[in-house]
């Protein structure tokens, strides 16, 4: 690195290559923005080795910019043998430092340093702590605050796992009401013996009690019949950019407009003409499973099922829901009690 640097600007004594020396103010910008966009716009929580590798990176013209900072205050001797300290730093500390200057090619700085008065020595590394620091400082304050990731919800069955994301901004009540009843934070009505239940999560031993192949599987009754409710009633969420027209869509089952509940469904399969005419605007989409859930529900809408009311002769049963990111949502407005009357299956046709 030394041998290039010193071929580029010429001996300590002759003076620099202006060329060389825009060059490396320019690389040096170059690699702080790229360092600066990584880390700023592409922090993931599951790319962690990936994360510490673009801080490090940005960590580099951090250092220089320090460096080029001591040299504007002219710390001399820097990385010799002398004894001089400015600002309480050893010259031991003064040498780890210098190792990081010529990784980081600030060679050329020292060699322009040496070779020129106070007066341009001070100019050029004012010129370059500014190249160093500014595009950091500009990055992070041009820098946009990450979106919340959406929740997920995995529901747990006994016979695997579903993985759905959730959609609050789409559907802000439907998800808020779902994550409640899920982790038992929303107090409801047995649909069995009326009693109000307080921190029970809804949906633990409930089954999928409605399975269509070629559709849908539906569950989330408590009574298990398709009839129950958990006690009140809350309004559709219909957008035109969620449409039932993709497998793996979760929605809520209702009984007619604005008559959601706990029931809900999954789709096998993406609708098209009539049949989408018939669900999209009318039932609520709060999430969409992934490719290994639409396949256990290919499973599960394929057991043997009675075919009056396509309950199957051995229903699988929801032993858990697990919720991730659950801040993300908002929180629900209060819902309507629920009307009492004799009660209606609830459907996802």
């Amino acid at each position: 690195m030394a041998l290039v640097v010193r071929g580029a600007i010429g001996s300590a004594s002759g003076l620099p290559s202006i060329r060389a020396l825009l060059l490396v103010g320019v690389l040096a910008s170059g690699i702080t923005l790229v360092g600066m966009g990584f880390f700023l716009f592409r922090f993931d929580d599951s790319k962690a080795v990936v994360q510490l590798f673009w801080f490090v990176i940005m960590l580099f013209p951090i250092l220089g910019g320090l460096i080029l900072l001591l040299q504007l205050l002219e710390i001399r001797n820097f990385g010799g043998n002398g004894s001089k300290r400015k600002l309480g730093l050893p010259v031991g500390q003064i040498e780890l430092l210098h190792r990081g200057h010529k990784i980081l090619g600030c060679l050329v700085y020292n060699h322009f340093c040496q070779a020129t008065g106070v007066h341009m020595r001070k100019l050029f590394c004012t010129a370059s702590l500014f190249f160093s620091i500014v595009p950091v400082t500009f990055a992070q304050s041009t820098a946009k605050p990450a979106d919340s990731p959406n929740p997920v919800a995995t529901i747990h069955t006994t016979v695997g796992d579903m993985h759905c994301t959730l959609f609050p901004k789409q559907a802000p009540v439907g998800v808020a009401n779902f994550i409640g009843l899920a982790q038992g934070t929303k107090d409801w009505s047995s649909p069995v013996s009326g009693v109000k239940k307080h921190g029970v999560p809804l949906y633990d031993g409930t089954i999928f009690h409605r399975v269509i192949p070629d559709f849908m599987i539906q569950g989330g009754d408590a009574r298990g019949d398709g009839t129950g409710d958990p006690g009140y009633k809350f309004k559709n969420e219909t957008t035109a950019d969620l449409k039932f027209d993709r497998p793996g869509r979760l929605a809520y089952a209702n009984s007619g407009p604005d008559t959601n509940g706990s029931q809900f469904f999954i789709m096998e399969v993406a609708l098209t003409g009539r049949h989408a005419d018939m669900l999209n605007g009318h039932y609520t989409i709060f999430g969409q499973c992934d490719d290994a859930t639409v396949e256990l529900v290919k499973k599960i809408a394929r057991m043997d099922r009675d075919p009056s009311n396509d309950r199957p002769f051995k229903p699988v049963k929801v032993t858990h829901i697990e919720i991730k990111n659950a801040g993300s949502a908002a929180k629900e407005p209060a819902a309507k009690p629920a009307a009492k009357a004799e009660p209606k299956k609830h459907t996802g046709t």
